[in-house]
């Protein structure tokens, strides 16, 4: 099966919360596959919404806890698998919303999310706080291209621009 046209979305907070809402015992509990579809093609994406209503009534809109909380519903145990679920709340929610500038890029917007962790699979599994976030910044390259883009940070004392 492939649908390179297609995209779900997946809620895993609302989808855990609501399904068996009509059951008093044997409860059943479930998210969609979002992993497995990715396989065959499909631009998959891990959100939350409806944070403390009556559909959610619980949650902080944190996307790395959607992620752990998938990742933990899905069972999922390779590093590149639990990798995968951020790529889910980054790339391929990008993706999802047809983002063409995502991503860092000389020149580009910079929205940026700064994370304590040494890769997309640690970020997801030990739940890594935000330590900065930027929304349009400027990026100035130095050396080998965007991969070594700066951020300039007008109010840190004695910046290197």
């Amino acid at each position: 099966m492939r649908w390179p046209t297609r995209a779900v979305t997946v809620l895993p907070a609302t989808d855990l919360f609501l399904t068996g809402a009509g059951h008093d015992h044997s409860i059943p509990r479930g998210v969609a596959p979002a992993h497995q579809l990715i396989e065959h093609g499909v631009t998959c994406s891990l959100a939350t919404n409806n944070v403390l209503n009556p559909f959610t009534l619980f949650g902080d809109c944190s996307l790395i806890r959607m992620a752990n909380l998938y990742a933990n519903v899905a069972r999922l145990r390779r590093t590149q698998d639990i990798a995968g679920c951020f790529d889910m709340v980054t790339t391929q929610a990008a993706k999802l919303m047809n983002l063409p500038s995502y991503g860092i890029d000389v020149g580009g917007p910079a929205d940026l999310v700064v994370l304590d962790c040494g890769d997309a699979a640690s970020a997801v599994a030990e739940l890594s706080p935000p330590l900065s976030q930027e929304r349009a910044a400027q990026l100035h390259a130095r050396g080998g291209g965007p991969e070594s883009a700066i951020r300039q940070m007008p109010c840190a004392p004695n910046s290197a621009h």
